[in-house]
């Protein structure tokens, strides 16, 4: 949640602080807190906000804000109309926004966390004064007129300023300032009587303090600490208040249908004179639209946002709704049947829903959330969530312990980028309850970012929480859903600390409100992956134990749990505010009835009630806006199924959502943000099949693994065929479920689906053993085999054989990224599955919580004798653990340990030492958490010895597969299997010791230099060509912290890039690693500090160009082009030498490259300014014109679309005398005589365009163009006359051998 008040939503959006009177502000409240506040506390760097001010502080301030908000509005209104310019307007408003808001927030924010009850009071007054000052600024018609009329002369320093000044006109013309005084001030009076209206209805709600009085009997099933916590009537029964939480929990665990339907009829009939306010609130809203242009209410606040119209939400929400009733259904009928099993034929009722839905879970869950908790202490679920969003956008958090705070609980950390290792920004966690404090988890804004003059402010943001402060000993845990509220608003701290816009407007969390939400929705799914659970669990007394993978199935399925109907009920509510807010004289009650059962599959309302009554959000905060949490969820959950579920560590994927929707904030439309990152237009249907691929509803299904054919539903529909396997004529195993209860075969057909349907399916080999052994004992029990079922069952066993290979052969695209199965004890150190995700080959990084504990035997260091070829010639021995030996012992047994795993072992034998290698790999994962806990001290001589051991077990001589080393243009990814090696159990494990040695703060960068040296990181390069993905996933992560530690690296290391890029395009043609080097360039690249350096350029000219080149190019042009349009957004001079290395490198023959390379080209001419193009347009047109001739259709309408691009379209108006004569034959051929029908009418669309823009130019190029086909024919003409003369002559004396002659 954001703090955001009705009338404050934009604290001075159109406001802001000119840098003169800002730096007066700032150097006046320096000069007043610097008497004041504790010397040896620092402020932090690039951050205005201020801390600790007393109550007459705040006033002051408050006061000198809006005296300078005046000087600037007074100056900018001052300017004459016709001597608008950028720099008297606009400038000087964005300025004022930017260095001011910090200002005000100073002013705000302590009402929510001080401990001065005197400051909160200043600070609510402070923030009324201000919020009527922002009121008379929005409503100033001679600012309007100033600002209108420089929009007007549309002369926009770029695209942004253009988005900015539009907007502030918008903001002035939503609050009337285009209409008659007269209609102002009926808006005004308008404004006045629903603020007070909706006041009025929350009122009502407040005061309500009616209740119920039940006895015991009525209240079975209520927990007796609820009941203890009720108050009691004279005749000793307990009361019920209707208030949430007293309803809700009645109606969730109430075990007497007659009390919940009782109380579910008097909450929803609670004040009915709510009714007709919300009545005439409608009718002010609707009147108070229609002054400002619009038809209805609904359209005026859709306007703003992502839904853009009232018909486009009632489109979403209908087409959401209707795609959940089969779900819904299923889910209603089991709920009714579990209510007829418990209370008989009573009629199931919407009383009814939240109680059985809560007792079908239990018996569905296998969750005590109780036992939950004691895996989340707060500091452990704290650093879990910092690891999880460093690793995901290449952030860095750093504690600032010095700084200045209002409150001892409270920290402060500073953001940087992992790449760059510049400051973006900072915030506060302020995490503990205690009185005063605001009693909502919420982001604060503090500072927003934005970029003047050349000069960038950092975002300052404040994330409060309501956590219960640790009492003695007891750890603060968190409960799930508090887990998961800090991972969402974390999500927007994240969010807030990526956002690069230039203007402090779009900056921040000032966003679209459909938009705004979506990024903190997406970070949500982390809480559900066992990957990065693992990372914010541990069981508060022993947190190498994290949370197992079968609870964080469940709790997955349990997030899904009944979703349809919850959903079904949520949108009911949204579309009863949608209706009233777009159409006038509604019957409200009569509404509500009509739509429940449409939209509940028949539930009628309970009778009596008026929900409406009772509905606040329709009266003050989302009216007419009330789907947005739905839209959010639908989009957030399209994003992480597209690009994050199969992968969600995958470090481009999150960079390119970091610089495609996080880093342009407001500065452009969400609906080309997130269509920019998908690649398609944002879609409902990944928010269907999440729903309901994690259904609860035991139904037969015909399953699918993410979109593959599920192979155990086709065996067992194969066996059901052949009836291989029947009882007295009836088949064993007649439904595939999730959650089987049967017996013998049908235990193991349970045990296959939740494999098939979770991902997993591995080992296929000992899968058919299993199942052979199982279907012997079977029959041998419960059949009387006839030769004709034994042959049967032979051919079936061969069917089976053979599907079973199959699927085998394609087993890595099933099990990507997926948790292998296994027994999940927390009592266990290392727990089957985690050792099955090394040797299944899982790619996920390990946690700390994957570290085992010691095993039993017992090491002496003197019996090691081993050599490299892996034989162990004596003993080979477990040392103690280190928590089996004193804080003194613990570095010189790290030493030993580290020794102890310089013997590299054979695995192409897979009998040989097999105690040995696990003993490794146990002595591996202690050193990962050794190290991981920060315990070791690396001297130069520990690093020495680590190195060597690190270099002694990954750098290796790779095979690859034999195959021609060009790759052909019919080289397929998906066949191709990727070649791994077989000691990747541990190799695995020493990448991510590596990756914590790097990270590690005891890791000195100056000494560790000395070992992770030069040929160290050549040797990493070489291991790029590594065939198996997962090893390049850990390498890329590697190298990217060594370029970001070791800057006396960085050079070297780019150089030794730019040889693999030179070695690949002019002698190979082959490499593994090129799209994981590129993405790792694309970060280095987007650190490029202005100007760019020759060498840089230089690198793109003779590194990066040339890679479109070969044949391959479809296996890194992702990652390409993102280094392409990195540079040229640095620097759009670079845009001709790269479009005409484009054009070098133009594919003749290959269609599909053809495709990818107008994709770039587009890319590349958003970023291309005026100068750039004049000079490279002319070449680059013959090219767009022979595309728009190709045959190949695809081609064809790539290049069309061009022209949907606004920007290129601009640059193509302006050069239209040069550019139509060069496309326009290829645009008249198209229009005549191309095959396919959607080529054929986007030509013509183009040549509309061109006729309405320039018809004299237009039909000059027509005219040439009929000139030279005339010319053409008649060349035509005389080449075929030439041939016929030849063929007569040929024929007159073909009975000769005389030679022709032909002048």
């Amino acid at each position: 949640m954001k703090t955001q008040k009705g009338g404050r939503r934009n604290v001075l959006a159109l406001t802001g602080a000119a840098a003169f009177f800002a730096v007066v502000v700032k150097l006046a409240i320096d000069a007043i807190n610097s008497k004041r506040n504790d010397p040896k506390k620092k402020g932090l760097r690039g951050s205005t906000v201020r801390v600790n001010l007393s109550a007459s502080d705040i006033l002051k301030l408050a006061d000198r804000v809006i005296a300078n908000s005046k000087a600037v509005h007074n100056a900018v209104a001052s300017v004459p109309l016709d001597k608008v310019t950028y720099t008297n307007v606009i400038l000087p408003l964005e300025e004022l926004e930017a260095y001011q808001f910090p200002l005000v927030q100073s002013c705000i924010f302590p009402k929510f966390v001080s401990t001065s009850e005197e400051a909160r009071k200043a600070s609510a007054e402070a923030e009324r004064r201000i919020d009527a000052h922002v009121l008379v600024c929005s409503q100033r018609e001679d600012v309007y007129r100033v600002v209108k009329a420089f929009a007007a002369k549309g002369e926009w320093m770029n695209l942004e300023s253009k988005r900015y000044a539009q907007s502030m006109v918008r903001d002035f013309e939503r609050n009337g300032m285009n209409l008659t005084l007269t209609k102002r001030e009926e808006l005004q009076r308008l404004r006045a009587q629903i603020d007070e209206l909706s006041m009025q209805y929350i009122q009502n709600l407040n005061d309500d303090n009616s209740f119920l009085l039940f006895d015991h009997s009525e209240l079975l099933g209520l927990p007796l600490e609820f009941l203890k916590s009720l108050d009691k009537s004279e005749n000793n029964k307990y009361k019920i208040s209707l208030r949430s939480h007293h309803v809700s929990a009645l109606l969730d665990l109430c075990k007497v249908g007659l009390t919940r339907r009782v109380v579910a009829r008097a909450y929803g009939r609670r004040c009915e004179a709510n009714l007709p306010i919300l009545e005439k609130l409608v009718q002010l809203r609707h009147k108070s639209a229609r002054l400002l242009g619009y038809t209805n209410y609904a359209d005026f606040v859709t306007d703003r946002r992502m839904a853009m119209s009232s018909s486009k939400v009632f489109e979403f929400l209908e087409e959401i709704s209707a795609s959940l009733n089969d779900l819904a259904t299923k889910e209603l009928t089991l709920l009714k049947d579990i209510k007829k099993k418990e209370e008989g034929e009573i009629p199931f009722g919407i009383e009814d829903l939240p109680f059985y839905v809560k007792k079908a879970e239990e018996e569905q869950f296998d969750l005590d959330f109780e036992v939950v908790k004691q895996y989340f202490p707060v500091s452990l679920v704290q650093s879990g969530i910092f690891k999880v969003c460093q690793d995901l956008f290449g952030l860095r958090f750093e504690k600032v312990s010095d700084a200045e705070v209002w409150h001892t609980d409270v920290e402060v950390y500073s953001v940087f980028d992992l790449n760059s290792t510049d400051l973006i920004g900072h915030f506060y966690l302020d995490m503990y309850t205690r009185e005063g404090k605001y009693g909502h988890t919420c982001v604060v804004p503090l500072q927003n970012g934005s970029l003047i003059n050349g000069s960038r402010q950092i975002p300052v943001a404040l994330l409060v929480t309501q956590f219960k402060k640790e009492v003695g000993d007891d750890p603060v845990l968190l409960r799930f859903l508090e887990v998961l509220k800090l991972f969402h608003e974390f999500g927007h701290v994240v969010h807030y600390m990526c956002n690069r816009a230039s203007y402090a407007k779009f900056s921040g969390l000032r966003l679209d409100a459909d938009f705004v939400e979506i990024p903190a929705q997406v970070l949500e799914n982390w809480c559900y992956e066992p990957a990065s659970m693992k990372l914010i669990s541990g069981f508060h007394q022993d947190i190498t134990k994290p949370i197992s993978d079968d609870v964080c199935r469940s709790l997955k399925r349990w997030r899904c749990s009944f979703s349809a109907l919850k959903l079904k009920q949520e949108i009911l509510y949204c579309l009863f505010d949608q209706i009233i807010h777009s159409t006038e004289n509604v019957d409200i009650i009569g509404l509500f009835k009509h739509l429940h059962p449409k939209v509940m599959l028949g539930l009628p309302m309970l009778e009596g009630t008026n929900p409406a009554s009772s509905f606040p959000s329709s009266a003050i905060g989302c009216e007419g806006a009330c789907y947005g949490h739905i839209w959010s969820q639908v989009f957030a959950a399209d994003i992480y199924a597209s690009k994050f579920r199969d992968d969600i560590f995958n470090q481009y994927t999150s960079m390119q959502f970091r610089n495609k929707v996080l880093a342009p904030g407001g500065s452009k439309e969400p609906i080309e943000l997130l269509s920019d990152f998908l690649g398609r237009e944002p879609s409902i249907q990944a928010f269907v099949d999440s729903n309901g691929n994690l259904s609860i509803i035991p139904a037969t299904q015909t399953c699918s693994a993410r979109g593959h054919i599920c192979w155990f539903c086709m065996l067992v529909n194969v066996l059901m065929w052949l009836k291989v396997i029947r009882c007295n004529g009836t088949s064993l195993f007649p439904i595939h479920r999730r959650g089987g209860v049967a017996r013998s075969l049908e235990e193991l057909i349970c045990a296959f689906a939740i494999v098939g349907h979770d991902g997993a399916f591995h080992q296929y080999s000992m899968t058919v053993v299993v199942f052979h052994l199982q279907l012997a004992k079977l029959r041998e029990v419960h059949l009387r085999p006839t030769p004709t079922t034994i042959a049967e069952e032979e051919e079936t066993s061969d069917m089976i054989k053979q599907i079973l290979s199959k699927v085998s052969r394609k087993q890595s695209r099933f099990s990507k990224n997926q948790e292998s199965l296994g027994t999940q004890n927390p009592n266990l150190t290392c727990s089957s599955s985690k050792r099955n995700d090394l040797a299944g080959g899982n790619s996920r990084k390990l946690s700390n919580s994957d570290i085992s504990a010691p095993l039993n035997p017992k090491f002496n260091l003197d019996n090691i004798n081993a050599r490299n070829d892996g034989h162990v010639s004596v003993s080979y021995e477990s040392l103690p653990s280190f928590r089996d030996v004193p804080s003194s012992e613990k570095q010189n047994l790290f030493i030993k340990k580290v020794i102890m795993c310089f013997v590299i072992f054979d695995f192409t034998n897979t009998t040989k030492n097999l105690k040995e290698k696990e003993i490794k790999r146990q002595t591996l994962l202690e050193l990962v958490g050794f190290v991981a806990s920060s315990n070791v001290k690396f001297t130069e001589s520990v690093m020495q010895e680590f190195v060597k051991m690190i270099s002694a077990n990954l750098f290796r001589e790779l095979t690859p597969q034999p195959r021609d080393c060009k790759i052909s243009e019919s080289y397929d990814l998906e066949e191709e299997e990727p070649s791994t090696d077989p000691s990747w159990p541990h190799l695995q494990i020493v990448y991510e010791l590596l990756i914590r040695f790097i990270a590690s703060p005891e890791a000195d960068a100056k000494i560790a230099k000395k070992f992770i040296d030069h040929y160290f990181v050549l040797k990493l390069l070489d291991l790029f060509d590594s065939e198996d993905p997962r090893e390049r996933e850990y390498l890329k992560t590697i190298l990217h912290r060594v370029y970001g530690k070791f800057m006396v690296h960085r050079p070297f290391i780019r150089k030794s890039i730019n040889n693999i890029f030179y070695r690949f395009v002019l002698e190979t043609e082959k490499h593994n690693g090129i799209a994981e080097l590129l993405e790792i360039l694309g970060s280095i690249v987007n650190g490029f500090a202005l100007p760019l350096k020759e060498e840089h350029k230089l690198f793109l000219s003779r590194a990066l160009i040339p890679l479109h080149k070969p044949k391959s190019l479809l296996m890194y042009h992702q990652q390409l082009s993102y280094c392409i349009t990195q540079f040229v957004e640095k620097d759009c001079r670079l845009a001709d030498m790269v479009i005409r290395g484009l054009l070098k490198y133009w594919p003749v023959t290959n269609s599909s490259k053809e495709i990818m390379f107008l994709g770039e080209l587009e890319e590349v001419l958003e970023a291309t300014q005026q100068p750039q193009f004049h000079r490279c347009m002319v070449p680059l047109f013959k090219q767009i014109a022979r595309c728009l001739n190709s045959l190949h259709f695809q081609v064809a309408e790539r290049a069309i679309f061009f022209w949907n691009n606004g920007h290129i379209e601009s640059l193509i108006r302006q050069n239209r005398k040069v550019i139509l004569p060069i496309i326009f034959p290829a645009l008249e051929r198209n229009g005549r005589y191309h095959w396919n029908q959607a080529v054929h009418s986007l030509t013509l669309n183009v040549r509309k365009i061109f006729f309405d823009l320039d018809p004299e130019l237009f039909n000059e190029c027509l005219l040439n163009f009929q000139e030279e086909e005339v010319k053409e024919e008649k060349i035509q003409s005389r080449r075929e006359s030439t041939w016929k003369h030849l063929e007569e002559i040929a024929a007159d004396k073909a009975s000769s051998n005389e030679a022709v002659l032909v002048n």
